[in-house]
């Protein structure tokens, strides 16, 4: 079976943070100059604080190998088509952050490279792998063959937001893959992003690879942060308007604004449209919201006033739903998940709408903006009675599908099947969790509305308890089977797990028998494989297996 094409559309987001981009040629320099060099490390890091333009570089990068932006003077390297695969991670869109999506949207963008594709006719695809092996099969194993072949090529991938994808709760992540990958062929290059923390830029210390770091001084920072604010005051006669009405210059103002943002582009986003509009005062430019946290602080609190109670009742529930669900929520799903009337959450939605995504909300979905707005929200000392503390959040949309569907859960919602388990994990529910897969009607549901890998990583988030060990390693070794027949699975843990003593796995086995979905042959004895020294069938190979190759961790 043929892997699927499915490339992840990041167009919006990409237009969405490179709109207004100014500057960072000396960004873009030193990136040529890395891919240039034959003899760098295979990964360029670009690292920084939230909302200092991270994710706007790795989306103009895009932009400039799409031909929809200018090349930049003096690159050689960094040019129309130079870019073979793009991929960014979105922690509230989990697909983006998911490994097994990640290997999928990678391959599907190789495939276009030719030679990519003549590499993998013999491949039957990755459906039922765990995400390590699929990524060796699916794209690392043919980037190496293809470079072989051609020595001279230069293969290059950007990944954004590492740090997203590092926060999963899953034992293999995305900087797990892109860490572990081995030695690779000088002209495979990846350009990374991420915010400075140790989980993600320890993983590639001993690569000694080369980090460019963004902040308040670094390079053509101040330059970029003064050429921004005075495209700004160009473009916006609102803006220009209000330095005029307060009898300021525009090098005062730029001087003012420059200092107030710190080197960070978020911080500017906001403010000057504040400015423009006249939420934000002009009289003493010192006055201006302390960083990221002050201009959310300020503009919730002109949204409430000194109600907190109107904070408290709703603006708080729906910012919570927000802020814990997984995916982007549309106006049914948030009336449902908050219990509140579908006109207040259109009310609020109209009132919070500038920490939104702005192309998210002209589709009528809704979604924080940026994560930094997740982070202040969700920090008790930082956002002080803003705060919303997200649990409850968890146990609220957990308890609504529990209460719902359970014991007919082939008839649960889509966003239920994805991401129960994790609300009821994040929740702390484990036994809950515990009992969800457990449930064989659970699993086959679904099992029929996704596919087997993402069933396996649900029990990451409980990975000490032995039954739930031994459950995922059966559907691990059937992994090959279902993949081909989503039927087999009563069949599967029937002949797995017969001879297993424990009480909960006793019950999965006798619930597995009961089913009546489909027809199946079931095993009368304990027939087929324990979980054990076996971990997975891995097909695709033409002939017997001769060799195996093993990483220096096992």
């Amino acid at each position: 079976m043929f892997m699927t094409r499915n490339i992840l559309d990041f167009s919006d987001y990409i237009i969405e943070h490179t709109r207004d981009f100014t500057g960072r040629e000396w960004v873009f320099t030193q990136i040529d100059r890395w891919l240039a060099n034959p003899d760098a490390p295979p990964f360029f890091i670009i690292t920084g604080e939230p909302g200092i333009g991270k994710t706007a570089i790795a989306a103009q990068l895009v932009r400039i190998s799409n031909g929809q932006a200018p090349e930049p003077a003096g690159c050689i390297s960094i040019k129309k088509g130079f870019l073979n695969a793009a991929h960014f991670c979105i922690r509230q869109q989990v697909n983006t952050v998911e490994p097994l999506e990640f290997v999928q949207s990678l391959y599907s963008q190789l495939l276009e490279i030719e030679g990519f594709t003549e590499e993998m006719l013999e491949n039957k695809g990755v459906e039922g792998q765990t995400a390590v092996p699929a990524y060796i099969d699916m794209v690392i194993n043919p980037l190496k063959a293809l470079h072989d072949r051609d020595p001279n090529r230069q293969t290059v991938i950007v990944v954004d937001s590492l740090d997203e994808a590092a926060r999963m709760a899953r034992r293999d992540t995305i900087v797990d893959l892109l860490a572990n990958t081995g030695r690779l062929p000088a002209g495979v290059r990846f350009i990374l992003t991420t915010r400075p923390e140790d989980r993600v830029l320890r993983r590639f210390d001993e690569r000694n690879v080369p980090y460019l770091l963004l902040d308040v001084t670094r390079g053509g920072n101040p330059e970029d942060i003064r050429r921004y604010i005075q495209e700004k005051l160009s473009s916006s006669n609102a803006l220009a308007a209000r330095l005029a009405e307060n009898h300021m210059d525009k090098e005062t103002f730029i001087k003012a604004a420059g200092e107030a943002c710190k080197g960070n582009f978020l911080y500017l986003v906001w403010l000057l449209p504040a400015i423009a509009g006249g939420k934000q005062g002009l009289d003493d430019p010192a006055a201006f919201p302390v960083g990221l946290d002050g201009i959310y602080q300020a503009f919730l609190r002109t949204r409430i006033g000194n109600d907190l109670d109107q904070w408290r009742k709703s603006y708080r529930l729906l910012l919570g739903v927000l802020i814990a669900a997984q995916e982007p929520l549309a106006i049914d799903q948030l009336t449902r998940f908050t219990g509140l009337e579908a006109q207040e959450v259109r009310d609020i939605l109209i009132d919070v709408q500038q920490v939104l995504s702005p192309s998210l909300y002209q589709q009528g979905l809704y979604q924080p903006y940026h994560q930094s707005i997740v982070g202040f929200l969700t920090h008790a000392d930082r956002a002080g009675e803003l705060w919303i503390d997200p649990q409850p959040i968890h146990d609220k949309i957990a308890d609504l599908y529990l209460s719902e569907y359970n014991g007919r859960w082939a008839a649960c919602d889509r966003y239920g099947l994805r991401h129960l388990p994790f609300h009821l994990a994040q929740a702390g529910r484990l036994e809950d969790l515990r009992r969800l897969l457990l449930d064989f009607s659970w699993l086959q549901a679904k099992l029929e509305a996704a596919d087997i890998s993402s069933i396996l990583v649900d029990y990451d988030f409980s990975a000490h308890d032995e039954e739930l060990h031994l459950a995922q390693g059966a559907l691990r070794l059937s992994a090959h089977a279902l993949a081909k027949n989503k039927s087999e699975m009563a069949g599967q843990l029937v002949g797995r797990l017969l001879a297993c003593e424990q009480p909960g796995i006793q019950g999965l086995v006798g619930q597995a028998k009961e089913w009546r979905g489909k027809p199946w042959l079931r095993p009368l004895t304990a027939s087929l494989m324990l979980p054990g020294p076996l971990l997975l069938t891995l097909e695709g190979h033409r002939d017997d297996v001769s060799a195996v190759a093993l990483h220096a961790d096992g």
